[in-house]
């Protein structure tokens, strides 16, 4: 019974038809002409890099004071920058009260 079965696969692969290389697909990515979807498309870009760099400068002023320079000052334009309960280093202010004295 072995043998059979054996002999059974080996005729198998003996009888297994060639493999036929298909012709590679090639991709065309085209610039979009609409300079409005395109100019949208850049301002989303940048604001994603903008929330990326905003929390990974929060991430390490967390563990490391100093390690960072400042942020540039922001463009005129208003575009990116901080956002305005972020101070310019990129660190979280310190929700708790500041006490008034001596406890």
């Amino acid at each position: 019974m072995r043998s059979l079965l054996s002999a059974i696969l080996a005729g198998s692969t003996l009888m297994a038809s060639p493999a036929f290389a298909e012709e590679p697909l090639f991709l065309r990515i085209r610039p979009n002409d609409d300079e409005a979807v395109a100019a949208r498309a850049r301002a989303l870009r940048e604001a994603v890099w903008a929330r990326s760099d905003r929390r990974a400068r929060i991430a390490i002023a967390s563990v490391c004071t100093g390690c960072m320079k400042p942020l540039a000052p922001a463009r005129s334009d208003g575009a990116g920058g901080p956002a305005p309960d972020v101070p310019a280093t990129g660190a979280i202010p310190d929700p708790s009260p500041v006490p008034a004295g001596d406890p």
